[in-house]
């Protein structure tokens, strides 16, 4: 008796120990189901965690957002009461079609981004706004069709979307974000309906109803001539546009934006007299070999012409005050004539360039940092009489300068400004008081220098790494002659 009543209790603890692991299991199951962080398709149903959300069939909803995808099936039907897709819903999933239900309103930042597999959307009516990189890298998308209902394409929508050869706007949409259609390198066609009131197209380019141009296809190639009437070329409206050959802009158009032309690869540009203004990085890496550039022109930005070829002598437009920062850095540019409406070359103008030879105008006051910065073909330079400062690396690494004339006014070097250059000899003007470390270091040619009794000190490294037969030339008993006896160079006494 005792026997068969042990039996039954050890049968009793063996059934709830197995109920109490299935129990965990289930626990455990749904956590996981909920939490999103596996991938698991639910045979059936909703599971509410303690957040709100409900996980049925791989989608994670709360409050009528669809917040995530987390299932395994690459044809999507998109459940009815979804009325909002959230950020980053289904980016990088492996789908190859999904189906927006009606209902929805909107579509999240990223929610598609990176969904390489589809190659059809059709966005239904009721869906008033895209959000950044919505569809971005989207790389076999072919055919997308927007709603009447759409008013709002953010920034990137459709960034990368390289295989998308067009698209059509509808009436209602009031607002397109920067680089919607942004290195879509087959986008070739471009409409917009004609009853939207705030966008128009022609030529299958985009523009607004102030009459600027938006966006130019980057499909698009060979010449292309901007409508008359034009007013400006938006920022990044060619960017990317990369078979393009030649553009001519009409009087109408004030102003180039920023980056307008980036990296498009244009070979040669038209300017007719009217445009006033250069934004940054317009032309930044074009393949451009010439361009003249108007009269009519007051200001070219920083790095305009940053990496461009422009194997000419440019000149520039009398009416143009400053030559902005890395206007002409990295160019293949061989010359410029600067008029003496110029009175400012700011940091780095022209660094990396192929400059031989420049004449700066008297009226150039200022010079910024690195402006000639490693312009190793610089065999020719004339500063400006009024010049009162050398800036710190001004003639950095300009290995093929070997003389320099520094003007009268000149009171301050900035450190390296003519180290690694091929400088035989130098002479500085009376008034200088110190001269700065590193100017001349490197400088293997030079031989003669001659400094000035106003000069009070000489930071060390000075003429480090310079030509051993350099005879430094000054007044008996200056600081010049101390320096020299101190450093062991060969001094002459003037």
């Amino acid at each position: 008796m005792k026997k068969q009543n042990l039996w039954k209790h050890f049968i009793s603890l063996a059934i709830g120990v197995t109920l109490l692991f299935q129990a965990s299991l289930s626990v455990t199951a749904q956590t996981m189901q909920i939490s999103g962080r596996e991938s698991q398709k639910l045979a059936g149903g909703a599971v509410t965690g303690d957040d709100g959300d409900a996980l049925a069939n791989g989608f994670v909803i709360q409050n009528g957002t669809l917040k995530k995808y987390m299932g395994v099936v690459k044809k999507v039907v998109i459940p009815k009461g979804v009325t909002a897709i959230g950020e980053e819903a289904f980016a990088d999933q492996m789908l190859t079609e999904v189906i927006i239900p009606k209902g929805v309103t909107s579509i999240g930042e990223r929610a598609f981004s990176g969904c390489d597999g589809l190659e059809e959307i059709v966005i239904p009516e009721g869906v008033t706004s895209i959000g950044k990189q919505a569809f971005s890298y989207c790389v076999n998308l072919e055919k997308v069709i927007l709603p009447q209902s759409m008013v709002s394409i953010e920034n990137e929508a459709f960034l990368e979307c390289e295989n998308l050869p067009d698209i059509k706007i509808p009436k209602n949409v009031a607002k397109i974000g920067r680089r919607v259609f942004g290195r879509c390198s087959r986008l070739s066609k471009l409409k917009v309906d004609v009853g939207n009131r705030n966008y128009y197209s022609k030529n299958n380019m985009l523009f607004d109803s102030k009459k600027s141009l938006i966006c130019c296809p980057c499909g698009k190639s060979g010449n292309i001539r901007i409508p008359k009437g034009v007013t400006s070329i938006g920022s990044e409206a060619f960017a990317y546009c990369t078979k393009l050959k030649n553009v001519v802009i009409p009087g109408s158009v004030k102003t180039i934006g920023k980056q307008a032309f980036y990296l498009s690869e244009l070979k040669s540009i038209t300017m007719q007299q009217g445009v006033k203004s250069i934004k940054t990085e317009a032309f930044h890496g074009c393949e451009l070999d010439r361009i003249r550039l108007p009269k009519s022109l007051k200001s070219i930005g920083p790095g305009a012409f940053n990496a461009c070829k422009l194997k000419t002598t440019l000149t520039i437009p009398k009416g143009v005050k400053t030559i902005s920062a890395d206007a002409f850095s990295e160019s293949s540019l061989k010359g410029i004539v600067i008029p003496d409406s110029v009175t400012k070359i700011e940091e780095g103008a022209f660094k990396y360039s192929n400059l031989k030879k420049i004449a700066i105008p008297d009226s150039v006051t200022k010079i910024g940092e690195g402006a000639f910065y490693y312009c190793d073909r610089l065999r020719s330079v004339k500063l400006p009489r009024n010049l009162k400062k050398i800036e710190k690396e001004t003639f950095y690494e300009c290995k093929n300068l070997k003389s320099i004339a520094i003007p009268g006014k000149v009171k301050s070097i900035g450190g390296g400004a003519f180290a690694y250059t091929g400088l035989k000899s130098m002479v500085l003007p009376e008034g200088i008081k110190k001269i700065t470390s590193y100017v001349f270091f490197g400088c293997k040619n030079l031989e003669s220098i001659t400094i000035p009794g106003s000069v009070k000190k000489i930071d060390s490294w000075m003429f480090d790494d310079c030509s051993k037969r350099l005879v430094i030339h000054g007044k008996k008993g200056s600081y010049a002659e101390t320096f020299a006896k101190k450093q062991k160079i060969t001094f002459s006494e003037m």
